[in-house]
């Protein structure tokens, strides 16, 4: 990816084992990045999947939006989960019921993710001379509410940027009016919602 270009980073449980609790959850760190959470649930949706000739139950515990602010390689730190898992007991049964129902205990184990490293290269060198920051696919959409006026009518200029990215971190647009227009502050607001798109 480029700077400030968005990558979606996913921490993914894969199981063979019936678990029965979690413990402390550890994120990674995400340095040299800024994060935004984009799904963090509250009980994991489980589904099955194949991975190279083998059944997993897999969960999705975290995906967060990456935006890389500097260059080079950048490695993610691992994710780390305590876990407590069924496992079949040796002890012998006490009764028909353990024999009926099996005799299972519990364990618990530190489950450790693997890094990752990113390679992040550097904006193109040929950028324009009042580039901003901006990065992503972006529109920008000017209108004004009224063209026919007379002289000390007000018109309210509306300038929207629209589209995916790092739409956050880009400021207001600056804007050279006439020099005989009176200007007021402008109203900011913004409507931002991040998903695996950008923002």
């Amino acid at each position: 990816v480029h700077r400030e270009e968005h990558l979606v980073a996913t921490v993914k449980l894969f199981t063979k084992v019936s678990i029965v609790n979690f413990g402390n959850f550890k994120l990674p760190t995400f340095d040299g990045f800024i994060t935004e959470e984009i799904y963090a649930p509250n009980t994991i949706e489980w589904a099955r999947e194949n991975i190279n000739g083998e059944i997993y139950n897999t969960g999705i515990l975290r995906k967060s939006i990456l935006f890389p602010q500097k260059t080079g390689k950048i490695t993610i730190s691992p994710a780390e989960l305590e876990i407590a898992f069924r496992k079949a007991s040796n002890k012998r049964s006490r009764s028909m019921f353990d024999e009926f129902f099996g005799n299972v205990d519990s364990e618990s184990r530190n489950v450790i993710s693997n890094s990752v490293t990113i390679d992040v290269s550097d904006l193109p060198d040929k950028r324009p001379y009042n580039f901003s920051g901006a990065v992503g696919q972006l529109k920008v959409v000017a209108s004004v509410d009224n063209s026919n006026v007379k002289t000390n009518d007000a018109v309210n200029l509306k300038v929207k940027i629209s589209g995916n990215g790092n739409l956050k971190y880009i400021s207001a647009p600056k804007i050279d009016f006439p020099s005989d227009f009176d200007v007021y502050d402008p109203k900011i607001g913004d409507n931002i919602k991040y998903s695996e798109n950008g923002a």
